[in-house]
């Protein structure tokens, strides 16, 4: 853009044409980044969604909903005894893969 601001002093039509191609190259870059951030976010998801399924469909399976005492108690063995950590539980995906 300084190129284009220092040549607009030189000729008006070549450093306003240098000016608007960086501008218009900008939503570009911005659009692009966008789409990267994007497909990140769906990796991280198509990952993770395996580690939250499981629990999921079993507590869907053993209708621990309805009935809130057990709820309860899932919830709070899920919550103070972690079987694996994120990070664990990546290092054996890596492992099964490879």
């Amino acid at each position: 853009m300084i190129i284009g601001g220092v040549l607009i002093a030189h000729g008006y039509q070549l450093g306003t044409a240098i000016f608007v191609s960086f501008l218009l190259n900008s939503v570009d870059v911005l659009v692009g980044s966008s789409a990267v951030i994007i497909g990140v976010i769906l990796l991280i998801h198509r990952l993770g969604w395996p580690l939250i399924e499981r629990p999921l469909y079993t507590v869907q399976k053993l209708n621990i909903i309805k009935n809130k005492k057990d709820l309860y108690a899932c919830g709070m063995t899920l919550i103070a005894l972690p079987t694996e950590t994120v990070g664990g539980a990546m290092l054996h995906l890596l492992e099964k893969l490879f």
